[in-house]
């Protein structure tokens, strides 16, 4: 509410405009009774506001991460549809705070011990975090002056979820920004030479598949390497969040290991040796299955942003891989400059639009819709192989 109400007085100062979205996750019964009562104050307040439902089967367990992903992908959606740039969320310092002795107890490197990035590069939108300056008890007393109501979510005081326990059981460590903006300089140095040595090796591809030098890779430190390893990797598979220093480590150990036509997996990724080189594709087996696709816009496999507009209740369109039989049925018709030197397993992992079982389109390889079908898809992954360095606020 306080990130909110701050937004659009500053946005208003610059002729600009806000709208704030509220996600009910509907894990509660009073949830959706909650988001309406916001909603509205939004709206007394002058803000314009809209409410995005995470709907469908929820999980058993992991359900904080499962929740914090399903809100992400509503968030990153609807900024994807009504092209909007910038997404703010209002993590403040308390949340770094607990984020970093979180991740401090996983040991985690100095990626995790940066804590949260002030900016984070997305394919349909910016992520900004303005408020991780601030303190929780600094927003409570701007909206107590303001005489705004706010709603506490009951799940913060949860004690079956880890940040809730710390936040029962830590002080507020009044050491801890000096600490976090040394390893926040690291981590900026650390990835400049990632880029860096992604700049020199990669060779990425719009189907979604990226050629690494091995050799102009090798001769960097390790620890740069795995990082760039991490970054093909995440954007290769469609992830939203990077392998860990510890698994990178370890892939590249493998990679200098294999023999050349021999393949590592890793993130929903095949890694192929080649002779100099290694090719990073989809990894095959770990496609998604041919869907109906809810539209009409919409993230496809983490990594196309699709389009699709079909007749309505027409339920035998779906949208899934090409995969190897699909690969079969339309290789004849395909112009061999378009698909020469591609990866097999690159193409089988393309998206197509499939209707009564067979494949209709598949827009990277030209193969038209029929008419009363509207099929596109760029290859968009959730994250930037050549993202913005990590952003201290």
């Amino acid at each position: 509410m306080a990130l909110a109400v701050l937004a659009h007085h500053w946005a208003g100062q610059r002729g600009g405009e806000v709208t704030a979205l509220v996600v009910d996750h509907g894990l509660r019964p009073e949830s959706s009774e909650e988001a309406s009562r916001v909603h509205q104050q939004l709206c007394w307040l002058g803000i314009t506001a809209a409410v995005l439902r995470w709907t469908g089967d929820k999980p058993a367990t992991g359900i904080q991460a499962a929740a914090r992903d399903a809100r992400y992908r509503l968030l990153r959606e609807w900024c994807g549809q009504h092209a909007v740039l910038h997404l703010l969320t209002g993590h403040h310092a308390d949340d770094q705070h607990e984020t970093i002795a979180m991740r401090s107890a996983r040991r985690s490197g100095v990626e995790g011990l940066a804590g949260m990035s002030s900016v984070v590069e997305w394919a349909n939108c910016r992520l900004l975090r303005p408020l991780l300056g601030q303190r929780r008890s600094d927003m409570r007393a701007f909206l107590a002056v303001q005489r705004i109501p706010w709603i506490e979510d009951p799940s913060n005081r949860d004690d079956r979820f880890e940040r809730a326990r710390l936040r029962r059981t830590a002080s507020f460590d009044v050491g801890w920004p000096d600490r976090a903006r040394h390893a926040a300089h690291r981590r900026q140095v650390h990835e400049r030479l990632v880029l860096g040595a992604l700049a020199r090796s990669s060779s990425p591809h719009p189907f979604g598949y990226c050629t690494l030098d091995l050799e102009a890779l090798h001769s960097d430190a390790p620890e740069i390497m795995s990082g760039a390893l991490a970054r093909v990797v995440g954007w290769v598979g469609g992830q939203h969040y990077l392998p860990g220093p510890e698994s990178t480590a370890q892939l590249r150990t493998r990679i200098l290991d294999l023999a050349p036509g021999r393949a590592a997996t890793m993130g929903g990724c095949l890694l192929t040796r080649r002779r100099g080189t290694l090719v990073v594709t989809r990894e095959p087996g770990r496609l998604p299955p041919v869907r109906p696709f809810a539209g009409p816009t919409g993230v496809w496999d983490g990594r196309f942003w699709v389009t699709l507009s079909t007749p309505a209740g027409n339920s035998a369109v779906g949208v899934g891989p090409l995969g190897r039989q699909g690969w079969e049925w339309v290789a004849p018709d395909i112009s061999r400059d378009l698909v020469g030197g591609v990866p097999k397993a690159a193409i089988w992992a393309l998206p197509a639009l499939w209707v009564h079982g067979v494949v209709a389109c598949v827009p990277q390889l030209s193969i038209k819709c029929p008419s009363i079908h509207r099929f596109s898809a760029t290859f968009r992954p959730h994250r930037s192989l050549f993202s913005s360095t990590f952003a201290v606020a």
